[in-house]
């Protein structure tokens, strides 16, 4: 996932009322679709990245590598992220084996990230 985090809204602490509630920034991820067999399929798309705030706490991403759940929406793709998380997770080998599990039909539970 790449996109311009300098773009995420700058918090003024003398004013975080004033830090907007949304804010959309264009961006890109390439990598892999999970499918049955795993991480196998290739996938390249831009993707739009909504950043949420509520006051002065905000989402984001750490850049680097990760599984993220894309929304499409209205043929776009959105990447969401607010102030108690998003659809972005860190791209660890046993969240890949959860995830490869339970879309084989396996065993699915949540995790705590």
């Amino acid at each position: 996932m790449s996109y311009d985090a300098a773009q995420v809204p700058d918090i003024d602490w003398d004013r975080p009322e004033d830090t907007p509630g949304l804010t959309l920034i264009e961006g890109f991820f390439a990598g892999e679709q999970l499918g049955r067999n795993g991480f196998r399929r290739p996938w390249a798309e831009p993707v739009t990245v909504a950043i949420g705030c509520v006051a002065s706490w905000c989402g984001g991403f750490s850049p680097g590598p990760m599984i993220a759940f894309i929304e499409m929406r209205e043929g776009d793709y959105l990447l969401g992220s607010g102030p108690c998380g998003g659809m972005g997770f860190p791209a660890t080998a046993e969240v890949e084996r959860d995830l490869i599990r339970c879309a084989r039909g396996g065993r699915c539970r949540p995790r705590d990230f």
